[in-house]
């Protein structure tokens, strides 16, 4: 398991290239969502849909989301 400290949590890449928290937040439920909605569509299990959601946000505590934007 993986863990972050809350320092690592205030400064995500996303943060740090100037986007807020309210919009990275926006943005990181948008995508859970859309995994989730995409996985239901495909009769996924939900258990891939949850290691779905933990890999994409896993993905944005080390890339910006300027660098690679949700869609």
């Amino acid at each position: 398991m993986m863990y972050y400290t809350k320092k690592e949590l205030r400064q995500t890449p996303s943060k740090i290239d100037g986007i807020s928290s309210s919009v990275e937040l926006k943005y990181r439920k948008e995508g859970a969502k859309f995994i989730v909605d995409t996985g239901c569509k495909l009769n996924l299990v939900y258990s891939t849909m949850a290691t779905a959601v933990v890999y994409f946000h896993r993905f944005f505590m080390r890339h910006s989301l300027k660098e690679f934007p949700l869609y």
